[in-house]
């Protein structure tokens, strides 16, 4: 899958970027973005990350949770351990992530205009 095709699947999965931890403006705004052509690598990539995809081969992304559960096998040139440990990774940074999200805006706190 490519980075296009991977970011197109987040953006049409309803309620993500929100679960994600983005509010709806910048959901909406990303989607927009995206739409104009005007939303950077560097933020696709990142929402990518976390959304639970990786980059396992330039430029194709896998969702690693969908590949393990539809039981498709993965690319040949990486082994299972190197997937679980690339997952739990993600997973770390995902949560990390959000968690830094959280502190930065509370739940209930308003956004500065």
């Amino acid at each position: 899958m490519t980075t296009d095709e991977a970011f197109k699947e987040v953006l049409n999965a309803r309620g993500l970027l929100i679960k994600l931890g983005y509010n709806n403006e910048q959901a909406k705004s990303y989607r927009r973005y995206y739409q104009s052509g005007k939303i950077s690598k560097d933020k696709i990539e990142e929402i990518l990350i976390a959304a639970g995809y990786v980059q396992v081969i330039s430029p194709a992304w896998f969702n690693l949770e969908l590949l393990k559960s539809t039981g498709k096998k993965v690319p040949e040139q990486l082994s299972i351990e190197l997937l679980n440990k690339i997952l739990a990774d993600i997973e770390s940074i995902r949560e990390a992530v959000l968690e830094a999200k959280r502190l930065i805006n509370p739940p209930g706190r308003k956004r500065k205009a």
